[in-house]
């Protein structure tokens, strides 16, 4: 569905650079909730993002009952933050695995 909505309607292109969501999924059913991921969700107009919940709505038939749709970005794994996935050691371990020497 998403692949679908974004080749009939592109996202705007901010800064030059395309501003595409790159997946959906569901993560509860009552009400329905959506994650949408998109690469630099800030530089989404919110006229796109109405665009995809009201497509949503439309192609799944959920006229009437009240969705919820969240735009998220990736953490980036790289980042100097400490926030992303790599590089970062959460539990304080020097070592990784393994029994006690």
């Amino acid at each position: 569905w998403l692949q679908a909505v974004v080749a009939y309607k592109p996202p705007p292109n901010i800064g030059g650079k395309p501003v595409t969501p790159k997946f959906i999924s569901q993560i509860d059913t009552r009400p329905p909730t959506f994650s949408i991921n998109v690469a630099r969700v800030a530089n989404l107009p919110k006229s796109y993002q109405k665009f995809l919940t009201n497509s949503l709505r439309e192609e799944f038939g959920l006229h009437g009952v009240p969705i919820r749709v969240r735009f998220r970005s990736p953490s980036n794994p790289y980042s100097k933050d400490g926030k992303g996935k790599r590089g970062s050691n959460k539990s304080g371990n020097k070592r990784r695995g393994g029994a006690k020497r």
